[in-house]
């Protein structure tokens, strides 16, 4: 296409006046219409928009967390003390998984020994799809890091968001062994 007969503008497409040019549509309005209708047609246009966008609904989240922050999600003291005492019968953390899962009700990850499994650098890996949890062998692993592996899988069954994965997962273990040091 060519230029706009008036402005001298580029266009795809444009609209024949009544002496015979071709102009771009803001030249065409810019001519067809006084300054008064050009403001009027804007007033109108605008309350249209403002009625349109009145009915919209607003925004909601599609998944209501059962709780918002990794602070909220921390369990009372009584539950970390069961999955403490679970842990020294068993000798390993599945129980302890098993204790908080029972308390947040979701399906708790299981923890295993699986150095082939863990990513280099990490002492634990949370793999959401299998909702296991592999540890270093021989590595001894923390209360720190159960529970935030741990975080990873509320995470994962929507008890919590999943924004800012691993610093809400630091934070929420840090709350949780504050806790339990209390």
């Amino acid at each position: 296409m060519a230029d706009c007969e008036i402005c001298g503008t580029y266009q795809m497409r444009r609209k024949r006046i009544e002496s015979g040019k071709l102009v771009c549509w803001p030249c065409f309005y810019r001519l067809a219409w006084s300054k008064e209708e050009l403001v009027r047609e804007t007033r109108q246009l605008d309350k249209e928009v403002d009625s349109l966008e009145a009915r919209i609904p607003p925004r909601t989240p599609k998944i209501e967390y059962k709780y918002n922050s990794p602070f909220s999600a921390v369990p009372p003291i009584d539950v970390i003390r069961n999955a403490v005492n679970a842990l020294d019968i068993s000798g390993w953390f599945s129980q302890f998984s098993q204790v908080l899962g029972d308390y947040y009700g979701i399906n708790a990850p299981p923890y295993y020994d699986n150095t082939s499994k863990v990513p280099i650098g990490a002492i634990a890996c949370y793999y959401p799809s299998d909702n296991e949890v592999y540890a270093k062998k021989g590595d001894p692993m923390t209360y720190d890091t159960a529970f935030h592996e741990f975080y990873h899988a509320l995470q994962n069954f929507g008890i919590v968001p999943k924004k800012d994965s691993e610093k809400t997962a630091r934070d929420y273990a840090a709350a949780c062994v504050r806790r339990m040091n209390q």
